[in-house]
Parts: structure tokens; C-alpha cells; sequence
């Protein structure tokens, strides 16, 4: 980060700002970095000081693009992780304090929604409602009786604000984000990678073959890894040429240490940036990812890469709606041989990958990070009229 725009922050918070605006999350994904700092320069134009309270430690990869901060907490685990925030003077000093919309925060929802100050407003932001998981009657009462105590909320998508409007929440309250990830730095990356980068990276994960599958993810339990390698293992007797790279962090990754033992074709990755992301893209990749599909379906219109995953019991992030089977995205069945016999297909057709390529690739243009930062500040300034 240049001197001269940590000059510009630390100038503007020694200020008197016209509101204080107080954005509370568990952490900080990097995939939030770029509309944080994207929000924090509208904030400047404005005169609206934006800070980011993570309930997690900040860590070293905290690059100050935006004003951030820890925010003290304990955990306690009762069947489920709840978190009891401390210290909440500063916050208390805020005109307006935004949270997620979730169940785990016991005290900022007690502090923020149920008695906050006669001059505070509370905003909540999220998918409106549970889409991925099935709740009791109880939780589902609590989450609904919490979101209509917000001020106004900031729905991901469409589909967000018709479930919020659904449950008897105010549409004029409002705010559709169009949630994304930092596209404009893919799209950027893909223009810039060279076919001599391109080939460096090929020949790094020992690429032979033209027909490549990746995941690009957490290995956690909703993305039903054991059901990908089954399906892999079954690909592959399928095509004999077939290649794998598994893109994710450290954590959960001893789920695929035997795959990666057993089946030189199946490699890892590391994490996916933006510029493996451009290298995936020149690599005419297929995304498999038979568990939840969320911002990946983001990702998967920047890369201009598709996307084959199946329904499922349980139901796929709100994201997902951007994309349309089978014009940009495939859905199988629920079963495995209906998966694989999808996956195999569209590898064995590269028109219709190519046709799938170029439709991502045109819907890439309706989202970004500055868009979506674009709206929230919007609707924060109206706020003030």
C-alpha cells in the first residue's frame, strides 16, 4: 500500500467525521478486502469514517487499505460456537453499527438491536434468512424476530430480498448488494498473463492434458470432498487423460491426502489468486464443486470458467442464482453417476464449454466489488437525507 494513501487515512480519522460507521464481522475473508477498501475511499469522498471490527485477530496479511480493528471476544461451544464480545465503549460510540445477519453474537445483537441508544441505527447484512441449512422452528422464530428489529438490511441478492420480503420485512428497507468477490482483478490478470507465464505455470503443476478439472475452495463439510474424489476416480476410467488440481488452504486438507497419494493426476494447488485464477481461464478448466455452491459462482463468470454441481437436500448459497443451467452453470442429479456422467460430457464437448466461456464471461461485466460497495454506501448516505 502506498505512503501517501496511509497518509490520506490516518489524516481523515484525526478528522470530525459526519458519521462513524461501525461494520462488525467474525473475521476478515480476503475475498472482502477489496470492497472493504473499495467503501472505506467512498467513506473519504463523504466524510463517513468506515471501521472494520473483526472478531477474529487482524493478522499479518491486514495490508491497511482500510481502517480495521480486533475486537476482544470469547468463544464458547454449545453444540455450537457462540461468541460474547467485551469492550464495546467504542462502538457504543458509533452512529450506526452494522452486523451480520446471524445467531452466534449473543451480546451485539442484545446491545445493538435490543437496547442500543435512541440515536444509534443498526443495519444487518447477509443472505436473508438460512439458505444452506435446515433450522428448528425455535431458530428460525429467533432469526426472523432479530432481522425485524434492523433498521434496514443488506440482502446479497435478489433472492434475498424475496425471501426478507417474504417474512414480513419492509422491501423499502432494502438494499440488493449483488454480492461479489474483486473481479476487475481477475478480468485484469487474465488480460496481462503472458504464454510464457501461462507456460511456466503449466509445467509447475505438471499439466500434460487438455482436459482439466479443479475445486477451488475450503475443504469443508457442505463441499462434499469424499463425493469428488469419487467421482474423480470415476472420470478418469472415463477419460484416461483426465487431469486434477485441488486449489484451497491448510485447513480440512487431509481430506484429499490420500487421493493426492494414490492418484499422481490429482495434484494441489495452494490457494487460488487472481493470477492462478487467469492461468486456470487460459487452462480451458472445468469447475467441479458437487457440494454448495456459493461465491465460487463469482468466480466461475470472472475465469469465464463453468461450473458443475448437482441439487442437493440441502440448498445452495443465494449466489448461485446469477447463473442459469444449463446456459452457465451445470446441475446434476443428486446421484453420482449423474454427476460424473455431466462432467464427462461437457469435457468431451469443447464447443459447448467454449458457448459456456462466453456467456460467463458477459455476465462477469454485471458485478464487481465497486459496484457492490457503490450500493451500500448509497444507501448509508441516503440515510442522512
Amino acid at each position: 500500500m502506498s505512503g501517501s494513501l496511509l497518509n490520506m487515512i490516518s489524516d481523515f480519522e484525526d478528522q470530525i467525521v459526519l458519521k462513524k460507521v461501525a461494520i462488525i464481522q467474525d473475521y476478515i475473508p480476503e475475498y472482502r478486502r477489496a470492497f472493504f477498501a473499495a467503501l472505506y475511499t467512498l467513506g473519504i469522498g463523504d466524510n463517513i469514517c468506515y471501521t472494520i471490527y473483526s472478531s477474529d485477530p487482524l493478522g499479518q496479511d491486514y495490508d491497511g487499505s482500510f481502517r480495521a480493528k480486533h475486537l476482544a471476544n470469547r468463544k464458547t461451544d454449545l453444540g455450537r460456537v457462540l461468541r460474547w464480545h467485551t469492550n464495546l465503549d467504542e462502538l457504543l460510540t458509533s452512529d450506526l453499527v452494522i452486523l451480520e445477519q446471524a445467531l452466534h453474537n449473543p451480546l451485539l445483537i442484545w446491545k445493538f438491536l435490543m437496547i442500543r441508544p435512541h440515536n444509534m441505527k443498526t443495519y444487518l447484512w447477509g443472505h436473508g434468512g438460512y439458505w444452506t441449512r435446515k433450522n428448528s422452528w425455535l431458530q428460525e422464530k429467533l432469526l426472523w424476530y432479530v432481522v425485524r428489529k434492523a433498521d434496514h438490511f443488506f440482502a446479497y441478492t435478489e433472492g434475498g430480498l424475496e425471501n426478507l420480503s417474504k417474512h414480513r420485512y419492509p422491501v423499502n428497507k432494502i438494499t440488493v448488494l449483488r454480492n461479489s468477490v474483486d473481479t476487475k482483478r481477475i478480468l485484469s490478470d487474465i488480460r496481462d498473463l503472458s504464454s510464457s507465464e501461462h507456460k511456466d505455470w503449466l509445467r509447475k503443476h505438471n499439466v500434460q492434458s487438455s482436459r482439466l478439472g479443479c475445486f477451488i475452495g475450503e475443504f469443508r463439510a457442505e463441499k462434499d470432498i469424499s463425493f469428488l474424489i469419487s467421482a474423480l476416480e470415476k472420470i478418469r476410467i472415463q477419460i484416461p487423460d483426465f487431469e486434477f488440481i485441488f486449489f484451497g488452504g491448510e485447513k480440512g486438507k487431509s481430506q484429499i491426502h490420500t487421493a493426492l497419494k494414490e492418484h499422481s493426476w490429482i495434484t494441489y494447488g495452494g490457494i487460488a489468486d487472481s493470477k492462478v485464477k487467469a492461468n486456470l481461464y487460459r487452462s480451458a478448466m472445468v469447475i467441479l464443486n458437487p457440494g454448495r455452491v456459493g461465491l465460487i459462482a463469482v468466480d466461475s463468470m470472472a475465469m469465464g470458467v463453468p461450473i458443475v454441481t448437482r441439487k442437493l437436500k440441502a440448498t445452495h448459497a443465494p449466489e448461485i442464482e446469477y447463473l442459469k443451467h444449463p446456459a452457465s452453470i451445470l446441475i446434476s442429479e443428486n446421484d453420482l453417476d449423474s454427476y460424473v456422467i455431466q462432467v464427462v460430457s461437457l469435457l468431451n464437448n469443447p464447443e459447448i464449454k467454449n458457448k459456456m466461456s462466453v456467456k460467463l464471461s458477459e455476465l462477469a461485466l454485471t458485478l464487481s466489488t465497486e459496484n457492490m460497495a457503490k450500493k451500500f454506501h448509497s444507501a448509508i448516505m441516503a440515510e442522512n437525507e
